[in-house]
């Protein structure tokens, strides 16, 4: 409930949370490497909330955690879906922190709201890929 009525207050687009992390992940020493931003517009006010949440969330876990000098954000969308894929040269994140990591939990549950889903490698770095339908402004 608390979520919903912060959410409300300010909406944040996937753009200008690029630009805030951007900052965060400079002053970290970490560089930001973007690609496919064009692929942003259009996609509806309540997914890039949403998607803007996880990506304040995941950055906040490589500037934490990762040891990473690079992160990577790539946008791709297909008729269907849109994807946004952080990714970083870090360390890596064992297969059951994914499942133990408050941060990892709150994504998924957040873009469960959206009927989006996380995938999780941590092989080399930590690649995370956040998938949501792909429902239009403006369109039913």
């Amino acid at each position: 409930m608390v979520r919903e009525i912060v959410a409300g207050l300010r909406q944040v687009t996937v753009a200008e949370e690029l630009i805030n992390q951007e900052r965060n992940l400079s002053v970290a020493g970490i560089l930001l490497l973007t690609k496919n931003e064009d692929q942003l517009e259009g996609i509806p006010q309540q997914n890039q909330q949403v998607l803007a949440q996880c990506l304040h969330e995941a950055v906040t876990n490589i500037i934490r955690y990762s040891q990473a000098t690079e992160c990577y954000v790539v946008f791709n969308r297909t008729a269907t879906t849109f994807q946004m894929q952080i990714e970083d040269n870090g360390r890596g994140l064992k297969s059951e922190d994914q499942y133990k990591s408050h941060g990892i939990v709150g994504m998924r549950e957040r873009l469960e709201t959206i009927d989006g889903e996380l995938m999780v490698d941590g092989r080399r770095g930590t690649q995370l890929t956040m998938t949501v339908p792909l429902k239009m402004e403006g369109r039913a």
